[in-house]
């Protein structure tokens, strides 16, 4: 933001909370910031500040945070492949999967089944 402070009412806070719950219920990892902002009845620009200032990160860091703690998971509670896996984290190739998932762990998904299981 350009120096530009927004105000926040408790209304807007309600519906930024809104949205991090319809990110959890859904399970929407590839919702759009306007889907999102139209959901909510807020204009984008407001979304994504209150959001990041509530949450302390930006509405995709935070999507990306919930599809790698899904992914963890899966790895090791279950026998699902790996490309299974990366699928049902929200990812359409196994290599964008990995790469995100190195990133966020500094360790390969088989790593870290491997040292976890």
């Amino acid at each position: 933001m350009s120096g530009k402070k927004i105000k926040l009412k408790q209304a807007d806070i309600q519906r930024i909370r809104a949205v991090k719950d319809i990110l959890h219920q859904k399970h929407l990892p590839h919702a759009t910031i306007q889907q999102l902002a139209y959901e909510a009845g807020m204009n984008r620009t407001k979304l994504q500040y209150g959001f990041k200032k509530l949450y302390g990160m930006s509405i995709y860091s935070y999507q990306i945070q919930m599809r790698m703690e899904k992914a963890r998971k899966l790895l090791v509670e279950s026998d699902s492949p790996i490309k299974q896996i990366a699928a049902l984290s929200g990812y359409n190739t196994i290599s964008s999967f990995s790469a995100a998932f190195k990133k966020a762990y500094n360790v390969s998904p088989s790593q870290w089944r491997n040292k976890h299981q």
